[in-house]
């Protein structure tokens, strides 16, 4: 178990760092009028998988270690804190697929504004209702929320493959750079993953719930099989999402070169 936790927790710092690059990298390009979709899914990066990811992590981990015990209050000011920017990100999400995939579209519009208006009426019902705690099944705000942002995820992934089927049959013919091609793959493959990961968390309190029946207290040892289950999952996925985010945003030129080299060897077959 002590290997699982530190393979987890390497691959976990990972693509915090990866996710913090790739923000700031997107906010340094963001100096034009038109640069909407990189300030969105800047907002993402350095909003939800990095600072919202670290202050969860914070919570999390002080669960499972006395010596690192916060006090109710600070743990529901945590909670509050990763789940706005969760929240945040979430709605940039939308916005991010909205302006890169529909820009001139109509219907997206309303998608969008449904998801974002979601997303905060959850927030403020939370708020409200004071329900920022740690929970095995929270309130019914906790599931709008998550399932609003596994829809993002899902959209996201279904533009990026869809236009990436469309740029591949154009490169074929000499009219796009594989190597863009490639990447819009990537990018849904990354989209794709998060999302995996992302339900990872729900199916887990499910299975949990079945499995002993409470639905208010964490059993540590009768959680143990799910959680080592999870961790393992996730793991695996967080090591093909940060491999597919880091060659969508930096391919080497071996890689470059491997992908060139495959399509003139398509080509000529």
């Amino acid at each position: 178990m002590r290997g699982v936790v530190i393979v987890s927790a390497l691959v976990t710092l990972l693509n915090l760092a990866l996710s913090a690059l790739v923000g700031v990298r997107l906010l340094l390009r963001a100096r034009h009028p038109q640069s909407g979709p990189e300030i969105a899914l800047a907002v993402y990066f350095l909003g939800c998988a990095v600072c919202g990811s670290t202050l969860s992590i914070t919570v999390y981990s002080s669960l499972g270690d006395n010596g690192f015990a916060l006090t109710e209050e600070t743990t529901r000011l945590l909670v509050a804190a990763y789940t706005l920017c969760n929240s945040i990100g979430g709605s940039a999400i939308y916005v991010f697929t909205w302006r890169t995939f529909r820009m001139g579209q109509t219907w997206p519009i309303a998608l969008v504004a449904a998801a974002v208006a979601a997303i905060a009426a959850a927030y403020v019902h939370n708020a409200a209702g004071g329900n920022f705690s740690v929970a095995v099944l929270p309130g019914p705000a906790y599931w709008v929320e998550r399932g609003v942002f596994l829809l993002g995820m899902v959209w996201m992934s279904i533009e990026s493959l869809r236009y990436w089927a469309a740029l591949r049959r154009r490169a074929r013919i000499g009219l796009a750079e594989p190597l863009l091609c490639n990447r819009l793959l990537l990018w849904g493959v990354w989209a794709a993953t998060v999302c995996l990961l992302a339900s990872s968390d729900l199916i887990a309190r499910l299975a949990y719930v079945w499995m002993t029946g409470e639905t208010v207290t964490l059993l540590v040892d009768e959680a143990m099989p799910i959680i080592v289950v999870t961790v393992v999952a996730t793991s695996i996925g967080g090591a093909v999402a940060a491999a597919a985010l880091w060659l969508t945003f930096f391919p080497t030129r071996g890689y470059a070169r491997w992908i060139e080299s495959r399509h003139a060897a398509q080509g000529a077959g």
